[in-house]
């Protein structure tokens, strides 16, 4: 079993890129787009032994979290032909994955990927892995005019879980991050 931190989005900013993904889906009939629900990845995929022990640091973590402002800044694509939703660099974003990062290591000998870290570069995944030549430039030429901007409050985590590498990955839980503190 495989898990993975997430931020769940606002609804009009998940609308639009389930709107975006739907389009895609459409236009270039790459389905494992619909597949990818839209979210902001904190912690890449890492396995798990007990999810209960997991899930107890989930819990702690949204427990001990202010909600932070995000913003969302435009269209882009990753060299291995990834379309994302672009997030602005934000100290908060970062620091926070820092954090969830050192957390993992120390308490469950989690290391961070090859991609994670202070350069990581977060986004909203819109298209990724089944896209065919010829689809690729149609997607690209489709998003080159879409210029999204979105500003919000990053109020929710999730606990994404892949029950094995053939199946889909799907929030296990949601957590509120905490206004109190």
């Amino acid at each position: 079993m495989e898990a993975a931190f997430v931020i769940l989005l606002n609804s009009d900013l998940y609308n639009y890129v389930r709107r975006l993904q739907t389009d895609i889906c459409k236009l270039s009939g790459a389905k494992e787009t619909l597949k990818i629900e839209p979210h902001i990845t904190l912690k890449y995929a890492f396995n798990v032994k007990n999810i209960k022990t997991v899930e107890k640091y989930f819990d702690e973590i949204a427990k001990t979290t202010r909600p932070f402002k995000i913003e969302i800044n435009g269209i882009n694509l990753f060299p291995t032909q990834v379309f994302f939703v672009d997030v602005t660099k934000n100290q908060a974003l970062t620091n926070f994955h820092l954090k969830v990062l050192r957390d993992l290591k120390e308490k469950f000998s989690v290391k961070p990927s090859e991609f994670e870290g202070k350069t990581f570069h977060f986004h909203i995944t819109l298209a990724y892995k089944d896209i065919a030549v010829g689809a690729f430039s149609k997607i690209k030429k489709y998003l080159q005019n879409k210029k999204p901007k979105f500003k919000f409050s990053v109020k929710q985590l999730g606990l994404y879980l892949r029950l094995n590498p053939e199946e889909n990955w799907f929030v296990y839980k949601a957590a509120e991050l905490n206004k109190m503190i």
